[in-house]
């Protein structure tokens, strides 16, 4: 009796590892798309694109996750031509909570997020071969809302944020709409 209590407690300490790392729910994504200005920020720039790369922590079991950003967007300057060359591009560390809706094992589940971070803003400019450029680092928030798709060994997803940076004067917003994947 004594000898099948320790097997059996020595058989649960070795089925522990599996169970936890089936409930651990660490990984990372990558997400790439188009990057839409809005307010003043769409009087300066074009339509530009949008890659970020996600590291997300997220256990099957809860409807509550939370994902690191970091993203690079860029746009270039309306008018832009050989006499005038002008870019913006913002580079952002943001922590995000990310709530699920329906039920994990669902083949496609919606979400809404919502973060704050740091961004890092740099304009530049070259007219008639003088070059001038500024870059300025302030906070700012992202809310947004997705679709997961869960595939064989991975996920993929369709997502839209809006993005507000508390630039100095005025605010600076945008709207990335991408395609991920998540392994």
């Amino acid at each position: 009796m004594k000898n099948s209590m320790k097997i059996a407690a020595f058989a649960g300490l070795l089925a522990l590892p599996l169970t936890v790392r089936a409930q651990r729910s660490v990984s990372v994504g990558v997400s790439g798309g188009v990057s839409v200005p809005m307010g003043d920020l769409a009087d300066a720039v074009d339509l530009g694109y949008n890659v970020t790369g996600h590291l997300y922590y997220m256990r099957s079991t809860m409807k509550l996750g939370f994902r690191g950003d970091v993203g690079y967007d860029s746009w270039e300057g309306k008018g832009s031509s050989s006499a005038l060359d002008a870019n913006l591009s913002s580079l952002a560390f943001v922590a995000n909570g990310i709530f699920n809706f329906g039920e994990s094992t669902a083949a496609m589940r919606p979400y809404l997020l919502a973060g704050a971070g740091m961004y890092r803003t740099k304009s530049s400019s070259e007219v008639a071969g003088m070059e001038s450029s500024s870059t300025s680092s302030d906070a700012g928030i992202q809310g947004g809302l997705g679709l997961t798709f869960k595939l064989s060994g991975f996920n993929t997803f369709l997502e839209a944020r809006y993005v507000n940076i508390f630039s100095e004067g005025n605010s600076t917003s945008f709207a990335p709409i991408v395609f991920g994947i998540r392994f």
